[in-house]
């Protein structure tokens, strides 16, 4: 009985982070997806279905000046910072965006880093 209740319990464990990393990672714009594993790049086109659909920002023109905002998640449970476009440009000290590029990396779900990239003058 105690093997039966554990092994449910750790089932029904494991489906619930799955669950709440798959809500997390759902909203990123990335054409794939790795629960394992993720690295991955994708340039602001407009063709995620959620917020970023249509919000084509920037010129195209790649700038001389580069500046990037970072966002972190903990195990899925806890996450931290400002990845807007609006800080990249400020932290990169860019006037007039040329391109938005958008970098997740994942790990399990364990540790998860999402950074907003923007190029311009």
């Amino acid at each position: 009985m105690n093997k039966a209740f554990l092994a449910l319990s750790s089932c029904v464990l494991a489906a619930s982070l799955t669950a709440c990393y798959g809500i997390s990672t759902a909203t990123m714009p990335t054409p794939v997806r790795g629960d394992i594993f993720m690295e991955t790049n994708a340039t602001n086109t407009g063709w995620h279905s959620g917020s970023f659909a249509g919000n084509n920002v920037g010129n195209g023109k790649m700038g001389n000046k580069v500046g990037e905002a970072e966002c972190k998640s903990y195990i899925a449970l806890i996450a931290t910072g400002d990845c807007s476009v609006a800080t990249a440009a400020k932290n990169g000290g860019i006037q007039s965006i040329g391109t938005v590029e958008h970098r997740a990396f994942n790990v399990l779900g364990v540790f998860t880093v999402y950074t907003t990239r923007v190029t311009g003058q």
